[in-house]
């Protein structure tokens, strides 16, 4: 590559820097609304943006030296985009951690990748076959749910079979409303009751979420990411980790072409290989892939500014480190030793903080199971009357299926359900407006006094890297972070 380009493209590099840092000092501030952010994206352009005509590339002079490929990026280039959770892009970081250990070009390297790749893949579609049937049960309930209400064949032969109940008078099933209107004396009761249910799942999730704990999907990929550690112990844990969470059931075909193996017959016979915008495809090198990080202590300050703007608490939690290390003029054992006194205050009482999300985890976890036998069961429904509503109970006639049962105990059980629904509704609004203000829900309380009590106890460190730690890191289990995955915040 000619001198002058490699200048250049670092010269862009440290500005592009620079802007994510202006931005990311602009996220960490507390109260900040999203206009406020989308001012300060628009500062940080503005700031790229500024004498472009010295630092807009040449197309023509330096077209040979732009990436097109995830083979052709660069190590710290391919780091950042990882953070991000792109599968290829945590799959080329793999294939060049094969070629540095087992010392193969990167043609053998894709072979052992792809070894890797199948071991990983084993058993997925099993394990996440609840949510496959959870797809499928559910949008063949919202499809059926029409013709049950407003078909009046489709009503009459599922109240025959299923219901048993009175049949109305045909001058009350002349529309398809009125017919609904029949219907839904049966239909509205597990139409709610499944819509409050779904509800109470959603909030519990959302909370588990806000917490910081695991959830279905994540003990899924620690279970895989143990399995590659444990068949592939030659490799980085991390980059075997990452590539585990990155790999989805379905994963999306690779947009991007890919170098044509010199060493295949078959794909040797292919005119100009794989070439792109009239230029081959180049792979990494061995030397190049034992010169990737493989941790955030061997990144450099850049790759760690980027990361750090993508929420990965660990790029901070090495900030700091390297920060302590500045301030106090120690080695980095001692520093990692300070580091964990700084992780210790950052867990301080969150126990105490967080009894509010698992009290309602809890609730609503059984009031959403709970609420299935006290609406279909009919000893529980005979029960629950006898001892909290104490209503008159109908003939024997009309309680002899499951729907009927569920259509008399609507007759209270609706009030429940609707009100808690508009309850939870009501709330995820006001959280949105408040989001919307600038004012801080109860968990951006939580960091945000965490983040004080940080400052305070440590006031010689930079009180920003302190405060982005404290807000990044999760609500339970601080002190022991781990690069996960971003997950937008639950609307409850």
């Amino acid at each position: 590559e000619p001198p002058e380009c490699t200048a250049s493209l670092m010269s862009h590099t440290t500005r592009l820097a620079r802007g994510f840092a202006c931005l990311s000092a602009g996220f960490a501030r507390r109260g900040c609304t999203m206009s406020m952010r989308n001012a300060r994206v628009g500062s940080a352009r503005r700031f790229l943006s500024e004498d472009s005509s010295s630092r807009v590339l040449d197309i023509t002079e330096h077209n040979q030296v732009l990436p097109r490929a995830y083979c052709e990026m660069s190590n710290e280039t391919l780091l950042i985009s990882s953070a991000r959770w792109n599968p290829q892009a945590l799959r080329e970081m793999l294939t060049r951690e094969v070629m540095a250990v087992d010392n193969v070009d990167w043609y053998r390297a894709q072979c052992k990748v792809d070894e890797i790749s199948k071991l990983n893949a084993k058993g997925m579609f099993w394990a996440y076959a609840p949510y496959q049937l959870n797809i499928l049960a559910f949008g063949a309930v919202a499809l059926a749910s029409i013709p049950l209400t407003y078909h009046v064949d489709t009503v009459k032969w599922f109240n025959e079979n299923f219901v048993t109940a009175d049949e109305a008078e045909p001058e009350d099933l002349e529309t398809p409303l009125e017919v609904g209107i029949w219907a839904f004396t049966w239909v509205g009761p597990p139409l709610d009751q499944l819509s409050f249910f779904m509800v109470c799942l959603a909030f519990a999730r959302n909370q588990i979420l806000n917490l910081g704990l695991k959830t279905y999907p994540c003990m899924l990929t620690n279970l895989r990411a143990k399995r590659l550690e444990r068949a592939y112990p030659q490799y980085d844990p991390r980059i075997l980790r990452d590539f585990a969470e990155g790999y989805t059931l379905f994963m999306p075909k690779d947009p991007l072409p890919k170098p044509v193996d010199p060493f295949d017959p078959a794909q040797a016979k292919l005119t100009g290989p794989t070439a792109d915008m009239g230029r081959t495809l180049s792979v990494p090198s061995i030397e190049m892939a034992k010169q990737m990080p493989r941790a955030y202590s061997n990144m450099s300050p850049e790759a760690l500014l980027l990361l750090a703007t993508f929420d990965d608490v660990m790029a901070i939690r090495e900030q700091l480190i390297r920060e302590i290390m500045r301030v106090d003029g120690v080695g980095r054992n001692q520093a990692l030793e300070r580091m964990h006194q700084i992780e210790v205050a950052s867990s301080e009482g969150m126990q105490f903080y967080s009894s509010p999300y698992m009290i309602g985890i809890v609730i609503s976890l059984i009031a959403g199971f709970v609420s299935i036998p006290l609406t279909y069961h009919y000893d529980w429904v005979m029960w629950f009357n006898h001892h909290f509503v104490t209503t008159d109970i109908p003939e024997p006639k009309d309680l002899e299926t499951w729907l009927e049962v569920a259509k008399w105990a609507w007759t209270w059980m609706s009030v429940p359900f609707c009100q808690v629904t508009f309850m939870l509704l009501a709330f995820t609004v006001v959280r949105n407006q408040m989001m919307t203000l600038g004012l801080n829900p109860y968990s951006a309380w939580i960091r945000f006094r965490r983040s004080d009590r940080l400052r305070e106890r440590f006031p010689k460190y930079n009180p920003r890297l302190l405060h982005e730690y404290a807000v990044r890191d999760r609500i339970l289990g601080g002190g022991k972070a781990k690069r996960s995955r971003p997950v937008t915040q639950g609307n409850f």
